[in-house]
């Protein structure tokens, strides 16, 4: 892999040094760097339109890419110590493409009962055939968990020839599997382990109790950067190691993904990158004491509450009131969270520090 530059910004940058230049647009997208609007478009989108560009020659070709997304996909396979690939069409694609790349049609894959429909449909349209692996059922709350080994095991004994093994984790909740075991045990078969992380982009620190299955073993990750980092919502991005076949990744996520990539999406993937890649071990324990400090304020307010092994995943138990209700009263006060369901509601907490006023007029 070619090392990447220094500058964390140099996609960024470069979109900036377009927009100043002024430059005459004679290309799509149609609006021609925001210069075919009325009065009627909202200042803010006017603002941004400038940065909504195409694939001319300086700005480089996602599907291509030689130039500064190929420097900013490296920095960002340095900072997971792995191969990465940007995705402006969310895990979605990334799920579609991580099959696609290790299983061909008519094989078996070993798949997690509960995983996310994109891999479902996947698996209906690549005429894929799975192997369903029943997640733990937590006691008392009835949410499921993760899959164990023993229970890959299992199903490989059973459904022998497989050609990879596809696992959610963390789960919506926050639980994680134990990854490294179970990499451990599939590379000893020469079987490929894809993992659906799309809510674990964040979960890089080293000092974190639990990190990103890349760093565990697992051949092929794929994130949404924004569902936990500062990215722009369709933006993900996909990790991958030597074991994986590049070529037919490759042609996947070109034949899945939009063949006009959004620019305001990709320069958010850089600055997530660059976000998470200048936090500080103090700002990493800061946060983590923040969200600590929200989980125990709940808790002295009455609430039971689940914490995964993600912290920015918390669940509070309602039953026996229902959680639809109170996430209803919660929107009346100006507090959206992430789901409701009848007894329980979660919340996705930031990365960052929790502010007092965004708990203290509700939690009392």
């Amino acid at each position: 892999m070619a090392p990447a530059r220094e500058n964390p910004f140099t996609f960024l940058e470069v979109l900036e040094q377009h927009v100043r230049e002024h430059r005459v647009s004679f290309h799509v997208p149609g609006h021609h760097n925001g210069t075919v609007v009325d009065d009627r478009l909202p200042d803010a989108f006017a603002k941004v339109m400038p940065y909504d560009l195409t694939e001319l020659a300086h700005l480089d070709d996602l599907h291509d890419a030689s130039g500064i997304i190929e420097q900013a996909e490296c920095a960002l396979g340095k900072l997971y110590e792995s191969k990465s690939k940007w995705l402006v069409n969310g895990s979605t694609v990334g799920n579609w493409s991580m099959l696609a790349a290790t299983v061909k049609r008519g094989e078996r894959v070993y798949v997690q009962r509960n995983s996310h429909k994109s891999i479902w449909n996947a698996i209906e349209w690549l005429g894929l055939k799975p192997v369903l692996l029943t997640p733990t059922i937590e006691r008392g709350t009835g949410i499921p968990t993760v899959v164990t080994l023993d229970t890959i095991k299992q199903a490989i004994q059973e459904f022998p020839g497989g050609r990879a093994v596809m696992l959610t984790s963390p789960t919506y909740y926050g639980d994680m599997a134990d990854i490294r075991t179970i990499s451990d045990y599939l590379t000893l078969l020469d079987i490929p382990l894809l993992v659906d992380e799309a809510h674990g982009a964040h979960l890089i620190h080293p000092q974190l109790p639990r990190r990103s299955a890349i760093f565990e073993g697992a051949s092929a990750v794929v994130q949404s950067a924004h569902k936990t980092l500062p990215a722009l919502t369709m933006g993900a991005w996909v990790h991958y190691k030597d074991n994986i076949d590049e070529a037919r990744l490759k042609h996947a996520l070109a034949s899945f993904q939009t063949s006009s990539p959004s620019y305001l999406i990709m320069a958010s993937l850089d600055y997530a990158r660059s976000y998470l890649e200048r936090l500080t071990d103090e700002e990493w324990s800061a946060i983590q004491k923040s969200h600590a400090q929200f989980v125990l304020e709940l808790k002295r307010a009455g609430f039971v509450v689940k914490v995964g092994d993600d912290f920015t995943k918390v669940t509070i138990l309602t039953y026996p009131k229902n959680g639809l209700i109170f996430s209803q009263h919660l929107a009346s006060i100006g507090i959206d969270i992430e789901l409701a369901a009848v007894d329980h509601v979660l919340f996705c907490l930031p990365l960052r520090e929790i502010e007092k006023q965004e708990i203290e007029h509700w939690i009392k």
